[in-house]
């Protein structure tokens, strides 16, 4: 296998193609998006739960719509019963979450659709295989997804995290799917990618734009999905899970601490890990920013180097996500 193609069946174009593609839309689009937001008012104003001063335009994720199809066309993912699947579930979390940014819809209408948007695509994922799958694998794949989903959008809350996350997590999949020649999902996977990067000037430091639910139900709504495909494919799990190991330590512990104390668990709140180490204990955005992605960087290398020997890397992943969760806790000592 060579650097400039896939050398997979039906894609004609090299994933760095691919990963400029995308980006260049995300680059282009992403001016016009927050003039628009802007004179629209979509914003956010901080107040007392924000990690962010003024006010700043929301829902510059949707530029990612528009990048991922690019990505799709040149890598002919139409063609692929998978490749549809997962174009159209992600597409259809991030106009939930765009009529969630315009809308403000409740709790309940939100997390109800989330269900039924999983449950059709694990659905028609398993409904492509030689033998039924059983009720409780839907409905764990099912329960992957939504539980993902709420769990990015959790965690974008400050500049550059959720960018940083998903250009690694995705470039990790592709990594992965690439090396047992998967086709629609390393098309996909790389698209994510590219589009992340090219997010980031737009949001980290001083952020001129946050990608709001829309970007947030995308980026989650994709690599849970993929995740969900890449396991049905045979990839080993630590090399799709590792990479989103630190978003699930840090929403799980955040719950379980919330739910003992008895705390409404879909308020809005600044106790999350990476919040606490932004705000309370003067990190900042960009630091934490960089701290989450090295962890990130090291989960994803660790799904790799430590596939053959999973319990080994399972430890080591858990050291690195305890030791993160633990790291407020440790500066108070």
């Amino acid at each position: 296998m060579t650097t400039s193609t896939l050398h997979l069946a039906t894609l004609q174009v090299g994933p760095r193609t691919l990963l400029l593609v995308s980006a260049v839309v995300v680059l282009v689009l992403c001016p016009l998006v927050i003039y628009l937001l802007q004179r629209a008012q979509i914003v956010d104003r901080a107040n007392n739960r924000s990690s962010h001063k003024g006010v700043v335009p929301r829902g510059a994720g949707v530029v990612f719509i528009p990048a991922i199809l690019c990505g799709a066309w040149l890598g002919h993912v139409w063609n692929e019963p998978t490749g549809l699947a997962l174009i159209l579930v992600i597409i259809v979390f991030a106009l939930l979450g765009l009529t969630d940014d315009f809308l403000s819809l409740p709790a309940s209408l939100r997390l109800c659709s989330q269900v039924l948007i999983a449950l059709v695509f694990v659905s028609q994922l398993t409904s492509t295989d030689t033998t039924s799958s059983p009720l409780w694998l839907l409905l764990c794949g099912a329960f992957w997804i939504v539980f993902f989903v709420n769990a990015f959008n959790f965690m974008d809350g400050i500049n550059g995290i959720s960018a940083v996350t998903g250009a690694l997590a995705s470039a990790a999949i592709a990594s992965s799917c690439i090396a047992h020649e998967i086709n629609a999902p390393a098309v996909i996977a790389i698209s994510i990618c590219g589009s992340s990067i090219a997010f980031l000037p737009y949001n980290v430091i001083r952020a001129k734009c946050f990608m709001g639910d829309v970007g947030s139900y995308f980026l989650g709504g994709a690599l849970s999905s993929l995740t969900v495909v890449a396991i049905t494919e045979g990839i080993p799990w630590p090399e799709v899970f590792f990479p989103l190991a630190l978003y699930i330590g840090d929403v799980t512990t955040t719950l379980v601490r919330r739910a003992r104390r008895g705390d409404r668990l879909f308020q809005a709140h600044r106790e999350h890990s990476y919040q606490r180490l932004a705000n309370e204990l003067g990190l900042g955005h960009t630091k934490t920013t960089l701290l989450v992605a090295a962890a990130t960087f090291s989960l994803s290398a660790l799904g790799v180097v430590g596939k053959d020997h999973a319990f080994i890397s399972t430890l080591a992943a858990v050291a690195i996500v305890g030791g993160y969760v633990a790291l407020p806790e440790i500066d108070r000592i």
